[in-house]
């Protein structure tokens, strides 16, 4: 797929917005400009980047090639789980199948979005074939 600058112009300043989220961006100076950036604008971040993840998702979804697409993905999960590994094995307070078991579905803290980018994939996969009047109807129930 060829290169998007308008699309790495908006990854670049959503990828600002979490580092002022998870920053706590204007805490020091204003509470209220803290919380209007901070729970306010900042919060469509994760969103947009789903959406972005959806917008490049979708040629491979033509393609069929969804299979490659899920294995990389799944390869990058399980390279940052072993990386970050070092922090979650000692933790005494939880078995270690449990711990291992929440960190391989859920993700160990900030690493969620991969998980859920899998899941959000699978979900598109397996709904492409599914009748509109259907994903009408889950999506009201859902919602």
């Amino acid at each position: 797929m060829k290169r998007n600058i308008a699309l790495d112009i908006l990854k670049l300043s959503m990828a600002l917005m979490i580092v002022g989220l998870h920053a706590g961006f204007l805490g020091d100076i204003t509470s209220l400009g803290s919380f209007l950036t901070v729970n306010g604008i900042f919060r469509i971040a994760v969103p947009v980047f789903f959406l972005i993840n959806g917008f490049y998702f979708y040629p491979v979804l033509l393609k069929y090639s969804h299979v490659n697409w899920f294995k990389r993905v799944f390869i990058l999960h399980v390279f940052w789980t072993v990386f970050y590994s070092y922090f979650w094995l000692n933790n005494p307070d939880f078995p270690f199948i449990i711990i291992l078991l929440k960190n391989i579905i859920i993700g160990y803290y900030h690493l969620w979005y991969i998980p859920a980018m899998l899941g959000a994939g699978f979900l598109v996969f397996v709904a492409k074939n599914l009748s509109s009047l259907f994903l009408v109807f889950s999506v009201l129930l859902t919602f």
